[in-house]
């Protein structure tokens, strides 16, 4: 059960970066997919089938609904980081969020560890221990790639990519920490997904219906004819309609 924790934990991780930093809009929103399906699974013991089922429906609810609304505008402006940035950022918080769910880093008796008899105080991962380090480390560095996004958004879809890796970060380390949590919790976390998935749909559809992509800073064209550089020229009197002399 352990690998399978790990290697949800690293899909988790892969995809959110692949979500957070693709061009390509339909290749971040197939991360973003995968981010959302391999969340609950990075736990130990695995949730039920109904809980599975429940958290699917409102994965692939979400990614089709920001799917149907990149058809017609499939690029996106990016991310001002680039994948690498965006890779060893997800890394380094990963390995930061693990130590201190294991307390390594400051050689102190961490979640999972057990006293050795003799006086010494040794790391044991257990395979519950080992899942609740592995989640800390993945909401972590999801929550991390959720920044970006978020605070320096380029365009609608991007801003709704941020806000799904936070919320998905926060219930990885929520279930690690406090536990696995209720149907009824489940429920929440399902339509709370496609509430936001939603939203962002809809504003890519109204971006890129008025024909200015999907750029969030894009300045309209009724501003931008008033700015001094790009100054309409101004109309022509009756006189020099006719060409008289002034």
């Amino acid at each position: 059960m352990s690998l399978l924790v790990a290697a949800s934990a690293a899909i988790l991780g892969i995809g959110a970066v692949v979500a957070a930093s693709a061009r390509e809009g339909r290749v971040a929103v197939l991360g973003l997919a995968v981010v959302l399906v391999a969340a609950p699974l990075v736990m130990d013991p695995l949730p039920s089938v109904t809980v599975l089922a429940i958290r699917l429906t409102g994965s692939v609810l979400a990614a089709y609904l920001i799917h149907a609304a990149l058809r017609s505008e499939p690029s996106t402006l990016g991310t001002h980081l680039g994948w690498p940035v965006q890779a060893l950022a997800a890394i380094a918080a990963g390995v930061v969020g693990f130590g201190i769910a294991a307390e390594a880093a400051l050689g102190l008796v961490g979640l999972g560890a057990e006293t050795d008899p003799a006086g010494g105080a040794t790391v044991v991962y257990r395979p519950a221990a080992l899942a609740l380090h592995l989640g800390v480390a993945a909401g972590a560095a999801t929550i991390v790639l959720s920044i970006e996004p978020i605070v320096a958004a380029r365009d609608s879809l991007r801003l709704g990519i941020g806000l799904l890796l936070a919320l998905t970060g926060l219930t990885v380390i929520r279930e690690a920490l406090v536990g696995p949590a209720g149907g009824l919790e489940h429920i929440v976390i399902a339509a709370t997904i496609a509430a936001i998935a939603a939203a962002t749909a809809v504003v890519c559809l109204g971006a890129t219906a008025s024909g200015d992509g999907l750029a969030l800073t894009r300045i309209p064209r009724s501003i931008r004819a008033r700015r001094p550089g790009l100054r309409q020229p101004l109309p022509l009197g009756p006189e020099e309609d006719r060409g008289d002399p002034p």
